[in-house]
């Protein structure tokens, strides 16, 4: 009978792992899919772990900061200041979470068809574990990031209105800049992932990350359809 790892054991494995996904994303994603492997051999029901999901959990909001700031910043929201304080943003960040989990859900449905029509091969649970890791890179918008945030301008960063300092106008310009680049080492990472776990071409990764984020803004749309009906 085989026994599982200790718990430190597979806590420094799966710190390697999504430490190579940085480093070397071949080979980091290539390990994610092999323990998951190993695991459903083993017989565990959850064989990808949790992991993928807590990340996507993170990743989605860690999104929805983004929106906050760059969607207040090109007028796409009208929020004041005074509106806007910790009880919204911690319903922003757990709507994020809840928007991210369910586009993964979405994409581990339909990147097997979609995969297989470009060529290659991908089950549904290595399409989740693949959002997931990639979105490893959000950890720091959220523990990094979000703490800076709120300690050196407050919650009115996310509301519509320029900070009234400019030390507050500065940090939010590089915390906007440092967001970015967050989101799209992400993006990078996923589109990789998807090449290297469904063997195709770079091109056609692209292809199944327009799919991915089409997933997304359907689920989006969808929720925000729902929440319009029932508050009008």
């Amino acid at each position: 009978m085989r026994t599982q790892a200790p718990a430190p054991t597979r806590s420094a494995s799966l710190g390697r792992r999504l430490r190579s996904v940085l480093v070397a994303p071949a080979a980091g994603f290539e390990s994610a899919i092999s323990a998951a492997d190993r695991r459903a051999r083993a017989g565990e029901t959850l064989a990808e772990g949790l992991t993928p999901y807590v990340l996507a959990i993170v990743g989605g909001a860690s999104l929805m900061i983004g929106w906050l700031k760059i969607g207040g910043l090109l007028g796409g929201r009208d929020v004041d200041p005074t509106q806007f304080g910790f009880a919204e943003l911690g319903f922003a960040l757990l709507t994020g979470a809840v928007l991210a989990m369910l586009g993964q859900a979405v994409f581990g449905v339909v990147a097997s068809p979609v995969v297989r029509a470009f060529g290659g091969g991908m089950k549904g649970r290595d399409a989740r574990i693949v959002w997931g890791v990639a979105a490893f890179p959000q950890v720091f918008t959220m523990l990094v990031l979000l703490p800076l945030d709120l300690i050196i301008v407050g919650p009115e960063i996310f509301a519509t209105t320029k900070p009234g300092d400019s030390v507050a106008t500065g940090w939010a310009s590089i915390s906007i800049a440092l967001g970015l680049l967050m989101s799209v080492w992400s993006v990078s990472l996923f589109a990789r992932g998807v090449q290297v776990v469904a063997q195709i071409g770079l091109l056609r990764a692209i292809g199944a990350v327009v799919v991915a984020a089409t997933c997304l803004s359907l689920v989006i749309v969808a929720g925000s359809l729902i929440l319009l009906s029932v508050w009008g």
